[in-house]
């Protein structure tokens, strides 16, 4: 071809590839905004370098979810703690299998460890659902609400100022009563690893509050005492009891009131974290009551994958529309990988009625296409299905 025809070629194609790169650049672009909003990728290193490869696939599988069009959140349902969690679990998650032919359930399963006193038997307990929803092929976290170490048979709520610190230095008796609930938690979390069960682990929930002994106190250096006790915890359950199948999320609780501190105020660091969350309790969720004070964005700002650890009513407890919380995830939260709903209490008059299946339009966020149920989390094909892949 002679030099004129090669430009002249040139001339006519140069536009033509311009508008190709143009269109190919746009396309990228809008794969990565949802609702207005952006949707960065993250990183992808857990925090404990020996994770196991389940632990691993888990992870990746969670942070490339905000990244997709459609199927990109998870939704789950926490079942309380013990002796409670089965009967729960039959009313909160069986429940909606069997009310659907088996084919809507949350995919993820939240269930407590304790609340006040740790007991080997309640741990037990709490294994025999988290096995039997992980066999089904869904994903499972674990919270936990131990007693104040430093008052012998004090309560989750029993808040004396002391430093978090002294928990990490052995010689008191609050080092030995921490001890002694950290080796029960460990020993349960212990038999979930030998059982191939991969733990998105919550410990020292909404630290910004004020209402567990690990919360904020108002002391100036209370954020070196939490990362203190935080990092001790991921220490000794990662390098002396070698469990490497917790994914390690930091929930704080939403900015809700003037009392609170901001959502990050008390991160113990990227190296001990791997999934950050919010707990948001409120009967409208809007822009302003998800990102009061930046809440959210603040979280999102430290590069983990993002939850919604905890959500639930303050008032319209059984006649919350389950779809509102669909919509301010997609509308001021659409990096969420999943949202966990809080288990019900008491009975009769009283009965809180917090749980997906107890409000309305729980059928119609299982079924939505950015969600993803159980039994579409179970089905998956194995290249990107952590379920598949851990076994």
């Amino acid at each position: 071809m002679g030099e004129c025809g090669y430009h002249g070629l040139m001339q006519y194609w140069s536009p033509m590839l311009s508008m190709v790169v143009a269109a190919i650049v746009m396309v990228m672009a809008l794969q990565s905004v949802t609702c207005g909003q952006t949707t960065q990728p993250v990183g992808r290193a857990l925090a404990n370098a020996d994770a196991s490869p389940a632990a691993r696939a888990q992870y990746a599988w969670l942070a490339e979810l905000p990244q997709r069009h459609a199927r990109r959140m998870l939704v789950g349902q926490n079942v309380n703690w013990g002796e409670r969690a089965r009967p729960q679990y039959e009313e909160f998650v069986q429940a909606m299998a069997d009310q659907t032919g088996g084919r809507l359930a949350p995919s993820v399963l939240g269930a407590d460890y304790a609340w006040d006193r740790v007991e080997a038997e309640n741990i037990r307990l709490s294994n025999e659902v988290l096995k039997r929803h992980w066999k089904q092929g869904g994903l499972v976290t674990i919270s936990m609400h131990p007693e104040n170490p430093f008052v012998d048979g004090g309560g989750v709520r029993k808040r004396t100022g002391d430093d978090l610190r002294l928990l990490t230095r052995p010689g008191s008796a609050a080092y030995d009563r921490w001890r002694r609930d950290l080796r029960l938690v460990a020993d349960g979390l212990a038999e979930l690893r030998d059982a191939g069960v991969v733990v998105m682990f919550r410990p020292l929930h909404e630290s910004n509050g004020d209402w567990f002994w690990w919360c904020d106190n108002g002391a100036a250096d209370r954020p070196a005492q939490f990362t203190a006790l935080w990092r001790d915890l991921f220490d000794y359950c990662t390098r002396e009891r070698k469990l490497d199948n917790l994914l390690w999320v930091y929930a704080a609780n939403v900015e809700a009131s003037e009392k609170l501190r901001p959502t990050d105020y008390n991160y113990p660091g990227a190296a001990y974290v791997d999934i950050v969350g919010m707990d948001v309790y409120a009967d409208r969720l809007d822009g302003e009551t998800v990102n009061r004070n930046g809440s959210y964005d603040r979280l999102m700002a430290l590069g983990k994958p993002f939850a919604v650890a905890e959500v639930g009513p303050r008032k319209t407890k059984g006649s919350f529309d389950a779809m509102a919380v669909l919509r301010a995830v997609r509308q001021h939260m659409p990096a969420s990988v999943y949202t966990l709903w809080w288990h019900s209490w008491g009975s009769g008059i009283t009965r809180s009625k917090m749980t997906l299946v107890e409000n309305p339009n729980w059928q119609q966020i299982l079924e939505d296409d950015w969600v993803v149920n159980l039994k579409q989390a179970a089905g998956r094909e194995s290249l990107d299905n952590p379920i598949r892949a851990r076994r």
